[in-house]
């Protein structure tokens, strides 16, 4: 009896099925699923490129040129004009640096007292009485031009005295005159008077102190 209990044991412990190990806890307390013991990682997603594509190159159009141009020329010659103002105030301040406040000082003058001065005597030139004389006995009609009548010889004519010569008396103030004779229409200089201008318009010189 003994024998075939023991072999009867014998042969439920060699039919028993295998014992399965019991999984590891993971390590979130939580025991992983019989069909997620091994999962198979998914292949990663791509992400979406965040950089956009470039637009094609369009040149300027010609009033963007223009534009531009315009706006370059008034900079300009905004900067130009401060710039030219910029430099003369600093011209200005360096001459105000290196000018001596002294040399805008009126210098003192001592004061003089004038001395009497002696009564000046008046010394007035009177007119004089001048006496033109031309020697023509052969000519017809002599006239007398000049700076005292505006060369205007019929207003002055000259009388023939008793010796042969042309004569007239005017009355000039102290000064310098030019004048010459026409005799019968045509102007001639006193031959007696070497004082003349020179040419090519000649004409006497009278000097009265």
């Amino acid at each position: 009896m003994e024998t075939s209990d023991s072999s009867s044991r014998e042969d439920k412990v060699e039919s028993a099925p295998p014992a399965v190990a019991p999984a590891a806890p993971s390590s979130l307390g939580v025991p992983p699923s019989p069909s997620t013991a091994s999962p198979t990682a998914p292949p990663p997603t791509p992400k979406p490129s965040s950089v956009k594509a470039r637009p094609p190159f369009q040149p300027p159009s010609f009033l963007s040129v223009l534009r531009a141009i315009l706006f370059l020329a008034v900079a300009g010659a905004a900067f130009f004009v401060s710039g030219r103002r910029w430099v003369e105030a600093y011209v200005r301040y360096q001459a105000m640096k290196d000018l001596d406040v002294s040399d805008l000082l009126a210098p003192e003058t001592p004061v003089s007292v004038p001395a009497e001065k002696a009564p000046i005597e008046a010394t007035v030139k009177q007119p004089r009485a001048v006496v033109f004389r031309l020697e023509a006995p052969g000519a017809k009609v002599v006239l007398l031009g000049g700076s005292f009548n505006g060369f205007d010889a019929a207003g002055t004519p000259l009388s023939l005295g008793e010796n042969g010569a042309w004569e007239t008396t005017l009355t000039l103030a102290p000064g310098r005159y030019l004048y010459k004779f026409k005799v019968d229409g045509k102007w001639t200089l006193d031959p007696s008077n070497p004082d003349r201008t020179p040419a090519p318009k000649e004409a006497s010189v009278l000097e009265i102190q």
